[in-house]
């Protein structure tokens, strides 16, 4: 009887924690608004939902949360300060598991939620995944793609949960290409599960059914030099406590911890895990920093991107052992102003002849180079005088704007720029348009401005015309001399034949009608 309870309570404790079928994605919501953050969970026994913001608990501290059926989240009125990073959390008595997202509420009426995925046409699950290979430290899977609802999938994200290793499911590889992928740096001697979800343009589908137990192989006696159940158990206890991050600049975050529970001696150093959550459909892959000191508490992390919100986590490792993970944290880079103006400006004309109007339409800069949130364009439409002079500014979700005020017959040079809260970035390339002339349109963006008049200020097509009139002129005048040259021959030999015909000479004594030649005394003289 004392055996058969024995099992049971091992069939409880090797359970899987719940799985989050449907988590919520990064969106940006107009400001008093109602936003609604996804959570579908499931799981053997039923797991509770519960959400957090920000690392801490949310629900009964403000009417305007409200827990829906299924465990997704509603917020009534949206104000700016429920930006943030809210993580929904499923909880059984096998585990937890956790899915985060930002969301980001901004001061606008006309705002669209443009980040939000449409449910329906997300991926569907893939098949079972299947074991082809096993190491120590590593395991292939294999698998067939699910029913693409949508647009094609562009990905794979692999899931997976060792009952030594944590007590919830940690995501061990993004944005897998193939449906075959190694999964490196497991632990020795490990029973893990395995779930694949698929991601297109819409976000990421549901999961597939969990694989079959596989455990890792086990180190040799004689490589393992000290217990390795032993460093493993006490890894495990070990409890590491994240104090707030401190952003030093806009690419560099401090991180900082506490050993609260359980210090080991096995702690050979400590791995921060950090990711994008924001500007992005859905969380970046995580990246890693090892610190190899244990006695260190403290490490910067560099080269981050600017004015995004990055969650950050700890844990303990030796070797190829890893403890548990501390709760995560969030912190928002330094925003900087845009270091690349807005793409492909185009400026056209609007209206009859005599308008005063423009339409001025682009597109955001890279997203790499935005270096925060756009908040708002500047466009300048630039005369020669001031006094001409006319300036606007939109809102970020505008992308295409109609300028009046403008004077017919004035060269404007039109310009566009982004602004974050930190300034306004890097203009765009002058565009020149002349209301009321004959060029009525300008088109940029692109290294194919088919303008005329750029055309003939070009110093090749001045050069080129020169040329073509000089040989023109100098055919002319070759071709004059030579006429008049042909017209004096022809003048010369007239006046030889009239003389020839008119000179006569008539001997004494001959008749008058007797004619003599004398060309010889002609040619002579």
């Amino acid at each position: 009887m004392a055996k058969a309870q024995l099992e049971v309570a091992d069939a409880l404790k090797d359970r899987p924690p719940p799985i989050i079928r449907q988590g919520p994605s990064n969106q940006t919501q107009a400001l008093g608004g109602v936003s609604l953050l996804r959570c579908q969970a499931s799981g053997d026994p039923e797991p509770t939902v519960t959400w957090r913001k920000n690392g801490a608990s949310l629900l009964g501290k403000d009417p305007r949360f409200s827990l829906l059926e299924h465990g997704s989240l509603q917020i009534q009125s949206t104000r700016l300060s429920d930006s943030g990073l809210y993580t929904c959390v499923a909880t059984s008595s096998s585990g937890e598991t956790s899915w985060s997202a930002y969301l980001d509420v901004r001061d606008s009426t006309d705002f669209l939620d443009f980040m939000s995925h449409n449910a329906t046409a997300l991926p569907g699950p893939p098949s079972k995944p299947e074991v082809t290979d096993v190491t120590k430290s590593s395991i292939s899977l294999s698998w067939e793609p699910g029913p693409e609802a949508g647009s094609p999938v562009s990905s794979y994200v692999i899931e997976a949960f060792g009952q030594s290793v944590s007590n919830s499911w940690q995501t061990v590889a993004d944005h897998a290409k193939t449906t075959e992928y190694t999964v490196k740096d497991l632990r020795p001697n490990t029973v893990y599960l395995f779930i694949i979800r698929a991601i297109n343009a819409q976000g990421l589908g549901d999961p597939s059914l969990m694989s079959e137990p596989v455990r890792t192989q086990d180190i040799s006696p004689t490589a393992q030099g000290v217990d390795h159940r032993r460093v493993q158990k006490e890894l495990g206890d070990v409890v590491v406590s994240m104090h707030n991050p401190v952003v030093l600049s806009s690419t560099s975050v401090q991180v900082t911890w506490t050993v609260v529970e359980n210090p080991s001696q096995f702690i050979q150093g400590y791995r921060v895990l950090y990711r994008q959550t924001s500007g992005l459909p859905s969380p970046g892959p995580w990246q890693i920093q090892d610190l190899k000191v244990a006695s260190e508490r403290d490490i910067t992390l560099s080269g981050l991107k600017k004015g995004i919100v990055y969650e950050i986590k700890v844990r303990p490792y030796f070797n190829e052992f890893q403890g548990a993970d501390s709760e995560s944290m969030t912190a928002l880079t330094m925003e900087e102003a845009p270091g690349a103006p807005p793409q492909q400006v185009t400026v056209l004309t609007v209206g009859s002849d005599n308008s005063t109007s423009i339409s001025v339409s682009w597109d955001p800069p890279p997203a790499e180079q935005q270096n925060g949130i756009i908040q708002e364009y500047k466009i300048w439409c630039l005369a020669n005088e001031t006094r001409f002079h006319v300036n606007k500014t939109v809102d970020a979700t505008i992308r295409s704007v109609v300028v009046g005020g403008l004077q017919t017959g004035v060269q404007y040079h039109v310009e566009v720029a982004a602004g974050t809260s930190a300034g306004v970035g890097v203009k765009s390339k002058p565009q020149l348009i002349i209301l009321g002339a004959e060029l009525r349109d300008v088109m940029t963006g692109s290294e194919g401005n088919n303008s005329i008049s750029d055309v003939v200020k070009q110093p090749a097509f001045i050069a080129g015309l020169g040329g073509a009139c000089w040989i023109v002129l100098m055919g002319f005048s070759a071709w004059l001399y030579w006429r008049r040259k042909k017209r004096k021959g022809l003048s010369n030999y007239a006046g030889s034949v009239l003389h020839l015909y008119s000179c006569r000479y008539i001997p004494k004594g001959q008749r008058p009608d007797q004619k003599w030649k004398v060309t010889r005394a002609v040619e002579s003289g």
